[in-house]
């Protein structure tokens, strides 16, 4: 993965983290089905 792919994923994961948090969904997860 390129590294302008990882800065915007950074910046999604960033942005939705509390809504995660708040949904108590895995970011883990989310981060594995945004790749796969």
């Amino acid at each position: 993965m390129c590294d302008s792919s990882f800065y915007y994923l950074k910046i999604i994961i960033r942005k939705n983290y509390n809504i995660l948090r708040n949904n108590k969904i895995d970011i883990n997860q989310m981060i594995f089905n945004i790749i796969y």
